[in-house]
């Protein structure tokens, strides 16, 4: 469930698809953190496409999910805690 959510939630899958590389889950599966990458450009001098890294954290109460947050990168993570139940 957290997986798809992540997928769901991405912001940029048209320009810069992510792949999911991994997830974890706390004890009773209360937390579970997703870890992926995408691919963005080079930064001069550079000229390969480099993946960087992402995280989601999604909790839950129960079965049910209760809240989803981006840990990586930054720009995500700035975005997500300033807005964390959607309603702005």
């Amino acid at each position: 469930m957290c997986k798809e959510r992540v997928r769901a939630e991405y912001p940029d899958a048209a320009s810069a698809p992510l792949k999911i590389t991994g997830s974890g889950a706390s004890y009773h599966g209360l937390r579970v953190v997703v870890r992926g990458e995408f691919p963005t450009a080079p930064k001069p001098p550079a000229t390969k496409t480099v993946q960087t890294p992402a995280a989601a954290e999604c909790t839950f109460s129960d079965t049910t999910m209760t809240h989803l947050q981006w840990i990586a990168p930054e720009k995500l993570a700035r975005q997500s805690s300033s807005d964390p139940d959607g309603s702005e």
